[in-house]
């Protein structure tokens, strides 16, 4: 069976707008068939708050369904895939999605 990600880091464009943002997305350790995502809109704190919202979710996965993710622990892991996602390409696009 394939391993589901923890968290996937999207960077996405709105068609209307041509804006772009990021999509964040944990999956629930206690129920491997749920994740909970947001929405991060671009910015110059954008690694800080797509930390921010993967602590928010994995906290409420926690909450929901009694995950034993850490919050700490998964804001992290957003951070550090943000990182990986600008060393691998500084001007991402559309598509150049990373799920860790």
């Amino acid at each position: 069976m394939k391993q589901r990600p923890e968290l996937e880091l999207n960077y996405m464009k709105r068609l209307s707008t041509s804006d772009y943002y990021f999509e964040v997305w944990v999956r629930s350790t206690a129920r491997p068939d749920v994740k909970q995502g947001t929405i991060v809109e671009r910015g110059p704190q954008e690694r800080r708050n797509l930390a921010i919202a993967a602590g928010a979710l994995a906290e409420s996965l926690c909450e929901k369904y009694g995950d034993d993710r850490d919050p700490t622990s998964a804001a992290v892991l957003a951070e550090e895939t943000y990182d990986r996602m600008l060393r691998s390409n500084p001007i991402p696009q559309v598509g150049d999605e990373r799920p860790l």
